[in-house]
């Protein structure tokens, strides 16, 4: 708010003006001839002026009317050189708080997008859920069916039927896994963190990762035994699985690992014996038995090849034939010709 001039009766606004400190009075810079661009920070006017002194005794410089100062050239200018100072900082600090409000206006925007992402696989694990239980009631009411007809000449269409629904169930139920990866043989550690440990071991293989690239981290599975090779009994670490905010980071990993293929834990997990960690897609429990099988049989048959891209199973005889994609039980007895 503009305050008159104690020189000249007009008013004068505070960037335009200097007070006194004294008396509180307020005069127009060029009035008490002032510099436009100095910053005191401490002034008094001439009324005040032979009052005023310093720690020592001497007056504190203060231009008069007639250009000169209560106290000498060195006073002033170490003023003048005060407030140059703190306008610099000042100027600086306003600085610091633009890029900070530019930062934090960006990390919003991020925070933001990346709802509007977990927002849209809930949504599509919503319909998927709703999808899969339309398909069970559909495969239990065929069943009942199937129970009620096996005598009939259409009994085994209707088993083709129930066998193709479940087919389309299990796919479903596939689908709702296309961000997710499982890595396996990594030792369980009482009060542990799963999502510090995928960090570490993402970072082991080359594939950095953030807190908002991860949806969830858990073990899942019982926990068996097993015999190790002193006779004692041991805990069998049950597979990390790992939920993925996009399938690109998932095939990032994937891709890491195969290019990494025999890296360990050693040196991430304190307190526990390194182990060789493998990080594969996840698969359902009928993909995964029935991947189970096909290994069993390539290596039985000596096929060189068998794998599993985006929740599909193939196999290749070594690399001058063609993958073959094996479904069912019985596409392995087919290919296998067993």
């Amino acid at each position: 708010m503009a305050n008159k001039c104690g020189a000249c009766g007009r008013f004068a606004s505070t960037s335009d003006s200097v007070k006194c400190i004294k008396c509180s009075l307020s005069f127009h810079k060029h009035c008490v001839k002032v510099s436009s661009d100095a910053r005191i920070s401490k002034w008094y006017c001439r009324g005040c002026k032979p009052k005023a002194t310093c720690a020592g005794g001497a007056a504190i410089g203060t231009p008069s009317s007639d250009g000169s100062t209560g106290g000498t050239d060195t006073e002033f200018t170490d003023a003048l050189v005060e407030s140059a100072d703190r306008g610099r900082c000042e100027d600086d600090f306003a600085k610091d708080i633009k890029f900070i409000r530019e930062q934090v206006t960006t990390i919003l925007q991020e925070m933001a997008s990346f709802h509007q992402e977990i927002l849209k696989i809930n949504k599509n694990i919503g319909d998927l859920s709703h999808r899969v239980g339309d398909v069970e009631k559909r495969v239990t009411m065929l069943e009942q069916r199937a129970s009620d007809t096996n005598n009939l000449p259409d009994a085994s269409k209707m088993e083709e039927t129930i066998v193709e629904l479940k087919n389309q169930l299990n796919d479903r139920d596939q689908a709702s896994y296309l961000t997710d990866i499982e890595i396996a043989n990594v030792e369980e550690i009482k009060g542990e963190n799963p999502l510090n440990i995928v960090t570490l071991l993402a970072t082991k293989i080359g594939v950095p990762l953030e807190e908002r690239d991860v949806v969830s981290a858990t073990r899942t599975g019982v926990r068996h035994h097993h015999d190790n090779v002193s006779g004692a009994e041991k805990l069998r670490p049950r597979p990390l699985v790992v939920r993925l905010a996009r399938r690109t980071v998932r095939d990032q990993l994937l891709r890491a690992a195969r290019v990494r293929r025999g890296a360990d834990t050693a040196g991430l997990i304190a307190g526990a014996e390194p182990r060789r960690f493998y990080v594969n897609e996840r698969l359902t429990r009928t993909n995964r038995q029935l991947f189970y099988k096909v290994r069993e049989e390539g290596r039985r048959k000596g096929w060189r090849y068998m794998w599993t891209r985006d929740g599909c199973i193939y196999a290749r005889r070594d690399s001058n034939t063609p993958r073959l994609r094996i479904r069912t039980d019985e596409d392995i007895n087919k290919i296998f010709g067993l």
